[in-house]
């Protein structure tokens, strides 16, 4: 069954959140349809420019709300570079293989595994969901946030939004934790009161630029991009990633 196009009236879903709107939808025209529209929205074809250098930033571990695939994709462009480590999907609690990887952590499921159930990889979309999720994944998922309080945490893009894991950033922002480095948010908004909420609520310094602006200045200043995968270049790799910059985050 397809969703039709009366069943996302802004009038019908009006002064809900997405979640529950998503809820509304998949009462309406079915799990499956739901999951046909999201895995349609969310199919890319290949990585922006700004996506397809992050591996070389060199991160200890990378944790997304996203269901796309755009993260697997940049570190499939540069297996042959060793140095730069591999990736391994977790999407529940799972004990680590002990070989040497970089942990990507997808708890609200994936595309490539959208129709599976949620916690094995199924996508988080209902306010259901969530409530499922939250069931047997609550002290999961604090293990895998509170094992990030020493380290140098970048937030690119992300809104906040989702209560699970906003919930336990909004824990550790608690003076127990001692937290001794600065977290960053990246998101263009250029607002003190946005700033000092994100630093009194989070302990979260807020940085106004977009994803792709953020790569160009970071590289501006430490020169992480090799010279081939500089954006000067990117005429040169178009055929692998897409060079446009409107998709910021």
């Amino acid at each position: 069954m397809a969703i039709r196009p009366d069943e996302f009236r802004p009038d019908a879903l009006t002064l809900v959140s997405l979640e529950h709107a998503a809820a509304l939808v998949e009462r309406s025209a079915g799990r499956a349809a739901l999951l046909s529209h999201l895995m349609e929205r969310f199919d890319v074809s290949a990585p922006l420019w700004q996506h397809a250098v992050l591996p070389f930033m060199r991160p200890s571990a990378i944790f997304t709300s996203n269901y796309d695939t755009l993260v697997e994709q940049s570190w499939a462009l540069h297996t042959s570079v060793e140095e730069l480590g591999r990736l391994r999907l977790y999407y529940k609690d799972e004990n680590p293989d002990g070989t040497p990887h970089i942990p990507l952590y997808k708890p609200h499921g994936t595309t490539d595994r959208a129709t599976e159930a949620v916690g094995e990889g199924g996508l988080v979309i209902t306010q259901f969901d969530y409530i499922e999720m939250l069931c047997y994944r609550r002290k999961a998922l604090d293990r895998c946030l509170s094992n990030l309080q020493n380290a140098c945490i970048v937030f690119i893009g992300y809104s906040f939004q989702d209560l699970d894991i906003a919930t336990s950033l909004y824990e550790m922002r608690n003076p127990h934790y001692r937290r001794s480095i600065p977290w960053y948010a990246v998101f263009p908004r250029n607002d003190e009161n946005v700033r000092a909420m994100y630093l009194e609520r989070y302990g979260i310094r807020q940085i106004n630029r977009t994803f792709f602006d953020f790569m160009l200045d970071v590289d501006a200043e430490v020169g992480f991009i090799p010279g081939s995968w500089k954006f000067d270049n990117v005429d040169n790799i178009a055929g692998i990633v897409q060079r446009s910059s409107a998709y910021q985050l």
